[in-house]
C-alpha cells in the first residue's frame, strides 16, 4: 500500500484527490497509471483510524473502495463513509468481483453510485472515475449554489424583517398623520362656524352704526358743523371698511374647505373678461391689456377666475396714477414648466418688503393712496398652493411689479 504516492496528501485540492480504502495490491499498477493520466492524486488508506482522520481533514472527488478486500464490513465502511459531513456526496466506486460488486450495488444503493468489477481495463477504469469526477463537481457546485441560496433567504428574511418595521412604523405615522388631520380637519371646521358667527354678530352693530350716523346726517344736518359731518361720514366709512373686512375674512376661511373641480380652463378668455370688465367700470382710464393668445390652464374654474380678478384688478389699482398704462397677462418657463404671470408698469413695491405680500392685511401702500382691504393676494396664494402650484412677485419701486403662478 505504501508504494502509492503519501506525500501529496497535504495541499492537495479535493477537485484532485481519490480516496483508495484496502485495494488488491496487483491493481496499484493500472489505477497509479490511470489516476496519473487523469491528474489525479491517490491517497491509499485501511479501513482503520487514518481513514476517518482522512475523510475529516478534506474532500475527495472519488472514494474508490474494494468490496473483495472489506466483505462484510463493506456496509459498514459505507455507513461510516457517509456519515463524515466532507464525504455525505461524494461518489463511490465499488472495486470486486462481478458478484460481489453487483450483490454490494443492490445493497447499498443509496451510498454507492458506481461499480466496476475485475479485473480491471484502463479505459473503462478512467471512463467511471471521469464521470465521477464530473459529478463531484456538479455535487460541490449544488452545495455551493444551495448555501448560496440559503444565505439569500436568510438576507431576504433579514429584509423582509426590516420591511414589516418599517411598514409598521409607515403605519404609525400614517395613523398619527390621519389623526392630525383629522384635528385639523374639525379645528377648521370650527373656526368656520366661528367666522360665520362672528361675521353674522358683527355685522348687525355695523349696519346700525351706519344707519344712525346715515340718520344723523339727514335729520340733523342743520345742527351740524362742517367738522361734525365729517366725523360721521368718517365713521361709516370706518363701518363700511370694517365689513368689508369681515366679509373677506369669511371668503378668505372658506377657500380652505372648498371643493376643487379640476377642469381645463382657457385663461386668456377669462382674462379677456376681466379685463373688459374693468375698462368699462372705468373708461377715463388709458390701460392698454396685452393679453396671451391660447394660454390655458388645469384647475377650478372659479377659483382661477377669482385668481385672474386679483391680480388684474390689482395691476388695475396700483397703475391708477399713471396717465397711460399697460397690463400684460402671459406665460413663461420655469424649472421646465409653464409659468403664469401678470405684469404692469405701475407703483411697483420695494423687494425688501416681498414675504409680505401674500400675508391677510398685509400691504405696502397705504389705503389713503390705493385703496384696498389687503386681502386679494392672500386669497391668490390660499387657491394657487390649495391646486398645489406656487405663487411668487418681483417689483421695483415706480417699476412695475410681476405675479407669477404655477399650476401642476
Amino acid at each position: 500500500m505504501t508504494r502509492l504516492r503519501h506525500q501529496k496528501e497535504i495541499g492537495v485540492t479535493s477537485q484532485d484527490s481519490v480516496l483508495i480504502i484496502d485495494n488488491h495490491s496487483e491493481d496499484l499498477p493500472t489505477l497509479q497509471a490511470v489516476l496519473s493520466e487523469l491528474g489525479l492524486n491517490p491517497i491509499q488508506a485501511s479501513c482503520s483510524t487514518a481513514t476517518w482522520q482522512h475523510l475529516a481533514r478534506q474532500d475527495f472527488a472519488v472514494i474508490l473502495l474494494d468490496v473483495q478486500t472489506l466483505g462484510t464490513n463493506a456496509s459498514e465502511i459505507i455507513q461510516q463513509v457517509r456519515r463524515q459531513p466532507r464525504s455525505q456526496r461524494t461518489p463511490i466506486l465499488l472495486i470486486g468481483n462481478a458478484d460481489q460488486v453487483k450483490d454490494a450495488a443492490q445493497e447499498y444503493p443509496p451510498g454507492v453510485v458506481d461499480r466496476l468489477s475485475r479485473p480491471l481495463v484502463p479505459e473503462l477504469l478512467k471512463a467511471r472515475i471521469t464521470v465521477l469526477r464530473e459529478f463531484y463537481s456538479l455535487a460541490q457546485q449544488l452545495k455551493q449554489q444551495a448555501e448560496q441560496l440559503a444565505d439569500c433567504r436568510q438576507q431576504l428574511s433579514a429584509i423582509n424583517l426590516r420591511l414589516e418595521d418599517e411598514v409598521e412604523a409607515r403605519q404609525k405615522e400614517w395613523t398619527a398623520s390621519r389623526q392630525l388631520v383629522e384635528l385639523l380637519e374639525a379645528t377648521q371646521k370650527e373656526l368656520e362656524v366661528l367666522g360665520y358667527s362672528v361675521s353674522h354678530d358683527l355685522h348687525a352693530p355695523l349696519r346700525g352704526i351706519d344707519s344712525f350716523t346715515q340718520a344723523l346726517l339727514e335729520d340733523c344736518a342743520d345742527k351740524l358743523d362742517p367738522q361734525g359731518r365729517e366725523y360721521l361720514e368718517r365713521i361709516r366709512a370706518n363701518a363700511h371698511r370694517m365689513a368689508e373686512l369681515l366679509d373677506a375674512l369669511v371668503k378668505l376661511s372658506r377657500l380652505s374647505s372648498a371643493d376643487l373641480y379640476r377642469q381645463p380652463v382657457d385663461l386668456s378668455a377669462v382674462a379677456r373678461a376681466i379685463a373688459k370688465d374693468l375698462q368699462e367700470r372705468d373708461p377715463q382710464r388709458q390701460v392698454t391689456f396685452v393679453i396671451g393668445a391660447g394660454i390655458a390652464g388645469e384647475g377650478d374654474a372659479l377659483l382661477l377666475r377669482s385668481v385672474l380678478e386679483n391680480l388684474l384688478g390689482n395691476a388695475w389699482k396700483y397703475t391708477s396714477k399713471l396717465p397711460r398704462a399697460t397690463i400684460e397677462f402671459g406665460v413663461t418657463h420655469q424649472a421646465g414648466r409653464p409659468a403664469y404671470f401678470v405684469h404692469d408698469d405701475g407703483a411697483g413695491f420695494d423687494m425688501t418688503y416681498v414675504s409680505k405680500l401674500f400675508g391677510a392685511f398685509q400691504r405696502l401702500h397705504p389705503p389713503s393712496e390705493f385703496p384696498g382691504n389687503g386681502i386679494g393676494l392672500a386669497m391668490v396664494a390660499r387657491i394657487i398652493h390649495r391646486h398645489g402650484g406656487e405663487v411668487w412677485a418681483e417689483g421695483r419701486v415706480g417699476k412695475g411689479a410681476t405675479f407669477y403662478f404655477t399650476l401642476p
